[in-house]
């Protein structure tokens, strides 16, 4: 119990950590771009402009950590509610894809998919928060794609009691000793942080929080490429 809670603890100190670097980051862009508008070296039309969308697009990067950030401590502290619906799991998936293939292609993501799943196999899940975990790992793998086009296997099979939700990529995977710490709060593999417009290190952290809310498992291989594997129990029967 005493080794649980100092590692809670450690794992608390570097969430602060990571919260004050990738604030202060955006933060100190801003008020520099502000003091060049204050002091009037920005002194053209153009320049001004410049300026002016460089501190927006700074403010939407903050914004969206924020978002992040609330998201994360209401699902560390379990505040965060979830809506539990029974979906048959192949309808779900089927219109989720559907419903996200264009978006992904245009950034550069092209999607296989595969549902051997009968019709009749059911989850019990929170749409909205189910589909985050999806875009999460998704967007994980725009971001890190090695080429203009990243191919991502998204297959999806019924084994006994769980369905199995395979999502993998063709880009570089992650060094093996990254592995155990891939759902880590801020963890990027890169101790530097130096971009944390890229990633906030967030993402898989509450993808892993939502499944397990869900009584499900999700880990993480590398397999010519990163190969995330979700696991979710079949919904029973009143």
């Amino acid at each position: 119990s005493i080794q649980l809670q100092l590692k809670y603890e450690e794992d608390r100190k570097e969430l602060v950590a990571g919260i004050s670097h990738d604030l202060r980051t955006p933060l100190t862009a801003i008020k520099g771009y502000v003091k060049g508008l204050k002091d009037g070296i920005a002194n053209t039309t153009e320049k001004q402009k410049h300026y002016h969308d460089v501190i927006y697009t700074k403010a939407n990067e903050m914004d969206v950590l924020v978002d992040k950030l609330f998201l994360f401590s209401k699902l560390d502290t379990g505040h965060l509610p979830f809506y539990f619906n029974k979906v048959y799991c192949k309808e779900y998936l089927d219109n989720f894809i559907k419903n996200v293939r264009e978006d992904y292609e245009s950034k550069g993501l092209k999607i296989a998919y595969s549902n051997l799943c009968s019709s009749d196999i059911a989850l019990k899940i929170d749409i909205d928060q189910m589909n985050r975990v999806f875009n999460n790992i998704l967007e994980n793998s725009v971001k890190y794609k090695l080429s203009e086009i990243c191919n991502v296997d998204f297959n999806v099979i019924a084994d006994g009691d769980e369905v199995i939700i395979d999502i993998s990529d063709d880009g570089n995977g992650v060094p093996e000793e990254i592995l155990p710490n891939l759902f880590k709060s801020f963890y990027r593999g890169d101790t530097s942080r130096s971009n944390p417009r890229d990633s906030s290190g967030l993402g898989l952290s509450i993808a892993e929080r939502i499944v397990k809310a869900h009584n499900g498992t999700i880990v993480a291989q590398n397999k010519n490429g990163l190969d995330i594997i979700i696991k979710l129990p079949v919904a029973k029967e009143q």
